[in-house]
């Protein structure tokens, strides 16, 4: 289950996707993933909980109206698949999406094979998100095998979202680590923004766990996670964060792990306009640094660090670190220290738990590096 935000009406226009076990928060300003920008709202006016009994809005502050009706202040209230939230003048549609993603105003998806330029073929559609599709397709020329991400027709037009997709190619071409996901090519064919990347046929470390239906092998995790950090390491040699470092972006096959999707990455110290959309550059709460939380523009490597902790932590024990779905439960994050890693999986190395609390720690500096983290885990897993 997802559910699409979007601004009906106020002074800046606006979009973001929520999914189940997410958190955002409507208000005013880049603290907010989605930002209203009206002097009555307040800067964290209202947090849409999406969870598996449903979806609830909760009014932070006073003043909102669910369908016309005031909102209880910091009481969740259960909403339909359809409703409007408003703040002030401003106007918030909320559409909860079931299945596949149909974008609003459009009435149905086109056929995969119509939208792939002639030198591909054996097209299957392998994802849809906000802001396009992606295909394993046959890149006949090559007789390879590939990934193709398709920027939506609609935002072809619009200057960031295009700019933000091609940043994303450019970042990850910057990369050299076989475990990165790798970009063969960018090109505009037919008004038509395109990437065609490596094909990793192995699922995700969040499918792994949901297949496993809890803690993974010691021994695999660990190569899971010595594989991403070994991606960050070569990452942050060339200045680039990746922001949003999760299990779902964490890519298995038969000849390792790749890191993928580096649609929020930023490049530590450029002079380039910052492309973060409000909502864009906060990842997935869950797996959040700290500092990030409250600072998306502005966060460093070792944002990344915590990210692959929070998820050792899940693959590890479980469950993440933190599943915040409260405001309450946000600012645990902020400032509370993880639960016991040993005490959710007793059966953890007491080195590899050390290892995991230290990659959370709240303070970033006092986290390993990843590079660390790299010999860290090649030593751990000598002895597993």
């Amino acid at each position: 289950m997802q559910v699409l935000l979007s601004v009906t009406q106020g002074p800046k226009p606006g979009k973001i996707l929520v999914s189940k076990g997410e958190t955002r928060l409507l208000g005013r300003g880049s603290n907010a993933d989605l930002d209203l920008a009206a002097p009555e709202v307040a800067t964290r006016h209202v947090a849409v909980v999406v969870q598996e009994e449903g979806v609830f809005v909760v009014d932070l502050v006073g003043g909102a109206l669910l369908d016309g009706e005031p909102l209880p202040t910091r009481k969740p209230v259960r909403t339909e698949r359809r409703a409007t939230i408003q703040i002030g003048d401003c106007s918030v549609r909320l559409l909860v999406l079931r299945g596949a993603i149909v974008p609003m105003g459009a009435s149905s998806a086109p056929e995969p094979e119509a939208l792939l330029p002639a030198d591909f073929e054996q097209v299957e559609l392998v994802g849809r998100g906000a802001y396009g599709q992606v295909f394993s397709a046959l890149w006949k020329p090559h007789g390879l095998r590939v990934a193709v991400k398709l920027l939506d027709g609609r935002l072809e037009k619009d200057s960031a979202s295009y700019q933000r997709f091609q940043r994303e190619a450019d970042t990850a071409r910057r990369i050299e680590s076989p475990f990165v996901t790798r970009v063969h090519e960018l090109r505009v064919e037919e008004g038509r923004s395109i990437i065609v990347m490596e094909f990793v046929d192995g699922g995700s470390a969040r499918d792994l766990i949901s297949e496993l239906k809890g803690q993974v092998p010691i021994a695999q995790a660990l190569e899971i996670g010595h594989g991403v950090a070994q991606a960050l390491a070569a990452a942050a040699k060339v200045g680039i964060v990746h922001r949003d470092v999760k299990p779902a972006n964490i890519l298995l096959s038969e000849t390792g792990v790749k890191l993928c999707d580096f649609g929020l990455a930023k490049e530590v110290g450029s002079t380039v306009a910052n492309l973060t959309a409000t909502g864009i550059g906060l990842g997935t709460l869950a797996y959040l640094a700290p500092e990030q939380q409250q600072d998306a523009k502005h966060v460093d490597a070792l944002a990344d660090v915590y990210g692959l902790g929070a998820t050792l932590f899940h693959l590890l024990a479980g469950v993440p670190p933190f599943m915040p779905q409260t405001l309450a439960e946000v600012m645990a994050m902020l400032f509370q220290p993880p639960p016991d890693l040993l005490g959710l999986n007793p059966s953890c190395p007491p080195p590899v738990a050390e290892l995991v609390h230290r990659m959370l720690a709240k303070i970033p500096c006092l986290r390993p590096t990843a590079e660390e983290v790299v010999g860290e885990l090649g030593s751990l897993l000598e002895r597993v």
